[in-house]
């Protein structure tokens, strides 16, 4: 039931490290995991205590083919050791999953992580990597344990040296180590499939994307020069990122975004231009929307930068859609369609009444807990894990306490939730505007 982008799902400013790395203005982020792209540069901080031993990671970051096998693990629960070091996991592939208990896309990828531990057990070792406190993550655990069976060991990594080491800007992204300890790549949940992990444990990395040299160039990588009036650049896959995307006054720029993507960052929304719902996104084709070169190792996403200093973003916005159509065999319209969407009601009357005090929310995949918060509020927390869109038809106005302890991304036990508080969701289908991409018939001015 948990909505699928293809991209990452939540963003962390990281504090600042010993040298100096040139970033994109960043803009302001909502408080929870709404969607899987970002608006504003990425920038993923996860303090995590795992210490690399032999190169400086603050200056160096570690390439394809390298054996890390001396790196240290020197904070890990839930987990018989400890500490550790990835040597002792010789014999097993190990997948280095960074997340965090505020990214909903990471801790809904919690089940499927851990169906595929226990399909792979003589294989493989699943790591979760995040950088906060050990109380916070002991509390996070014993809240997920209520709800379902949990073996998957968590690396408290608190001075973010696996971050720099895998140069991870965003969350969830994964690191794949082979079964010798080297190092492999960095992928986004999209890879994570029984056959390819199949493969990998048997040393095909054929899904693994190749690792940029040193002379390639990022989608849109770089400041313009002083002098730029404007530019336009659509580029390939990007080795080593996941997705992401900036949008600011004079300039957007995506990277490692499928067309379809692309085509919903153009018509963005809200105050932080998110890309249109993916629930409210149609695409019709005969066949891929990918145009990648033919490869075994290249993937069907792109990177877009537009540079046009001082122009507004929604004029840029414009612009980049009449760049895709023009690449792409593909358009995009905005139409009134009926659709299938499940409404919130109320079955009897409501037990809701909020107590009042300060506003508080609590959520992931695993629960959500709202105080005084309006009921739009519960609608956007299990919107984000449906792939169905999710209609306020309760009637209620006022402010409402909630608490729901289920995986919200199971329908059956979400229900079971909120009829102890004489709720439901009900199938309907609702007339609502759609983003539509489709073949293009004519060929674009």
């Amino acid at each position: 039931m948990k909505e699928k982008t293809g991209l990452m799902g939540w963003v962390w400013p990281v504090p600042k490290p010993q040298k100096t790395v040139p970033q994109e203005p960043k803009a302001p982020c909502r408080h929870k995991a709404r969607c899987s792209l970002v608006i504003g540069m990425l920038c993923c901080c996860i303090s995590v205590g795992a210490l690399a031993q032999g190169a400086s990671l603050t200056k160096e970051r570690v390439s394809v083919g390298t054996n890390l096998s001396d790196v240290s693990l020197t904070t890990i629960l839930n987990f018989p050791l400890s500490s550790a070091r990835l040597s002792d996991f010789k014999g097993k592939a190990v997948i280095l999953d960074f997340w965090a208990t505020w990214c909903g896309s990471c801790v809904s990828a919690m089940p499927k992580l851990q169906a595929l531990q226990g399909q792979f057990a003589k294989d493989l070792q699943v790591l979760l990597v995040t950088n906060e406190e050990q109380a916070k993550i002991a509390s996070f655990l014993l809240k997920v344990k209520q709800v379902r069976d949990f073996t998957l060991p968590v690396v408290l990594d608190r001075d973010h040296r696996l971050w720099e080491l895998f140069n991870i800007r965003l969350v969830p992204q994964y690191a794949w180590i082979d079964r010798h300890g080297i190092f492999r790549g960095v992928t986004t949940s999209e890879q994570l499939t029984p056959g390819n992990i199949q493969d990998f444990v048997s040393g095909n990395y054929h899904f693994l994307p190749e690792q940029a040299g040193a002379g390639s160039s990022a989608a849109g990588g770089g400041e313009p020069s002083s002098g730029l009036l404007y530019s336009s650049t659509l580029s390939g896959y990007q080795a080593g990122s996941g997705s992401n995307s900036f949008i600011g006054t004079g300039k957007v720029k995506a990277v490692n975004c499928t067309p379809e993507m692309l085509f919903r960052i153009t018509y963005g929304q809200g105050k932080h231009l998110l890309p249109y719902p993916i629930w409210k996104t149609r695409v019709i084709r005969k066949d891929s929307l990918s145009r990648a070169p033919k490869g075994k190792n290249t993937a069907p996403t792109y990177g877009y930068e537009l540079n046009f200093p001082g122009e507004a973003t929604d004029k840029l916005l414009a612009m980049m859609r009449a760049d895709l159509e023009r690449y792409f065999p593909l358009t995009a319209r905005l139409e009134q369609q009926a659709i299938s969407c499940l409404a919130l009601r109320c079955n009897g009357k409501p037990i809701l009444n909020s107590t009042g005090g300060p506003p508080q929310a609590e959520e992931n995949y695993f629960g959500v807990r709202l105080v005084n918060h309006p009921v739009q509020a519960l609608i956007e927390t299990l919107q984000s894990y449906s792939n169905l869109g999710i209609l306020d038809e309760t009637g209620i106005s006022s402010p409402i306490d909630i608490e729901l302890k289920a995986e919200l991304g199971d329908l059956a036990q979400l229900q079971k939730a909120l009829a102890a508080y004489h709720l439901e969701l009900t199938p309907v289908t609702r007339q609502v505007e759609v983003l539509v991409i489709k073949d293009r018939t004519t060929q674009p001015n």
